[in-house]
């Protein structure tokens, strides 16, 4: 399960790396390998997102990976939400943290949506503690963004290229992408 949560907040990293002194490697986790090539291959539909964000980041200062408080300084409710963090301006992902996959989400102001449902919240405020089953974690998007994902399965970034990026629109029209 550790392997699992690691993996899956880790997607949303500048960097992703398995450091240790034992294997890291899908397979020395049969349990959950199938789960975790499922979200390494989330990973490479993200890498156009990451790529836009990281552009964004040269041009701004801001980190990839942001804490609340770094996007939201006046709310002290941010301040204390010290184990979510933005994953650009526009992905605010909270990781489960324990066993049984409860969490508490705090959304800043603005409007948020699920990326796995495409309910939407109004922040600010702090959601209920919900379980996440093991193949998800919380992920919401801000209302309006567009972003760049890749719209295809490929086996490394070599294989990719621009004219398959699609956008995904966080609008009245998202419904959600159901699993990664």
């Amino acid at each position: 399960e550790l392997y699992l949560r690691w993996t899956q907040a880790m997607v949303f990293a500048s960097h992703f790396r398995y450091h240790g002194t034992s294997d890291r490697e899908p397979y020395a986790f049969p349990a959950v390998a199938e789960e975790v090539r499922a979200w390494l291959k989330f990973r490479y539909a993200l890498i156009p997102y990451l790529r836009w964000t990281g552009e964004e980041c040269a041009r701004s200062g801001f980190p990839v990976m942001r804490a609340l408080a770094l996007a939201y300084p006046e709310d002290p409710e941010a301040w204390a939400a010290d184990t979510q963090f933005l994953c650009g301006a526009d992905l605010l992902v909270a990781p489960v943290l324990g066993s049984g996959g409860f969490r508490s989400v705090y959304l800043p102001e603005g409007e948020w949506v699920d990326l796995w449902t495409g309910s939407v919240s109004a922040g600010p405020r702090r959601l209920p503690p919900e379980r996440s089953p093991l193949g998800r974690i919380p992920v919401y998007g801000r209302r309006g963004a567009v972003l760049p994902l890749y719209g295809a399965p490929l086996r490394c970034t070599d294989e990719m290229e621009d004219s398959r990026i699609v956008e995904l629109r966080f609008d009245s029209g998202f419904s959600g992408i159901g699993s990664h």
